[in-house]
């Protein structure tokens, strides 16, 4: 996990722009194959990003809606069977997981990726999946699922910068 150091002057921002640009340098990651969440203050956060780091570091927005994505064994728009970006992003990993594409996973991050309720909704014609908002899930568990969010936004980043399909 980054931490901020609250003695350093250094931004908040900035220093978790610079620690994050350094542990991936760490590990041999390019930045086209970094990603991070814009969603809310994540977007100025991705300006700092740009600017110490690159601007081409993949930001994963998880309001508004699906991508523009083929999802599933079917590959279907991900508009046609989501209600959202944040359920394309919660959801789609099941079909890497039940192909063997994705292992390892600890107890915790599996608890944290089965911890939203999900749900359906019937939008001009089409049965979509929902997944419970964080407020919601936040309001129900006490807690935020970061390490889930983190593991979805690498996802994303493979799906889109990598063109990592599942397995059928």
């Amino acid at each position: 996990m980054i931490a901020e150091d609250k003695d350093s002057p250094i931004p908040r921002n900035r220093q978790i722009a610079q620690k994050y640009m350094a542990a991936c340098a760490a590990r041999s990651v390019k930045p086209e194959h970094a990603g991070y969440d814009q969603t809310g203050a994540g977007s100025s956060f991705g300006d700092i990003l740009a600017e110490v780091w690159s601007p081409e570091v993949y930001g994963v927005y998880f309001g508004g809606g699906p991508s523009d994505s083929l999802v599933g064994a079917e590959q279907i728009p991900a508009a046609d069977k989501y209600a959202n970006r944040v359920s394309e992003l919660w959801d789609v990993g099941s079909d890497y997981l039940r192909a063997g594409q994705i292992r390892g996973i600890t107890s915790e991050l599996a608890n944290e990726m089965t911890s939203r309720r999900r749900s359906t909704v019937k939008r001009a014609g089409k049965v979509l999946l929902l997944v419970e908002s964080k407020k919601e899930i936040r309001r129900r568990t006490g807690k935020s699922p970061d390490l889930a969010d983190a593991a979805f936004i690498l996802l994303d980043v493979c799906r889109v910068r990598g063109k990592f399909r599942p397995q059928v």
